[in-house]
């Protein structure tokens, strides 16, 4: 077992956790939908968007909290704040767009930014290697 092995089981566990909840979130956006309106175009819509930005990054924040958490001197997990600092203000555009744009606009915007956190999420990923240079986390 290595570095990118226990990154790769951090990743999938935080992604496994965050479907679930996902999951629960859409069903009960529909359920509410289909109380209070009777359609499922807005409910789906940002389902959809709720899941894509979650996936992300979570994604994103694992590496980041584990990359910044290994490039410490201090005890593994010391700077996971930095991380989730850095992963909160990626996230902030999706809370200013609805004030600013219309829905369709909101839309592509937010969809947008979860495929830029993705790209970002993938790129620490892969270059995690490179990025850490001792076995921090292994017994």
């Amino acid at each position: 077992m290595n570095q990118g092995d226990i990154f790769k089981r951090y990743l999938k566990a935080g992604v496994i956790l965050v479907s679930l909840l996902v999951r629960a979130v859409a069903v009960a956006n529909v359920a509410v939908g289909l109380i209070l309106r009777g359609d499922l175009t807005v409910p789906l819509e940002a389902s959809a968007i709720a899941a894509a930005l979650s996936l992300s990054l979570v994604s994103f924040d694992t590496m980041a909290m584990m990359t910044f958490s290994s490039l410490q001197k201090p005890r593994a997990g010391a700077n996971q704040p930095l991380g989730l600092a850095l992963g909160g203000l990626l996230v902030v555009p999706a809370y200013l767009t609805p004030w600013t744009l219309p829905f369709i606009a909101v839309v592509v915007v937010d969809l947008a930014e979860a495929v830029v956190i993705a790209a970002l999420a993938i790129a620490l990923f892969v270059f995690s290697s490179k990025l850490i240079s001792r076995e921090k986390l292994l017994p």
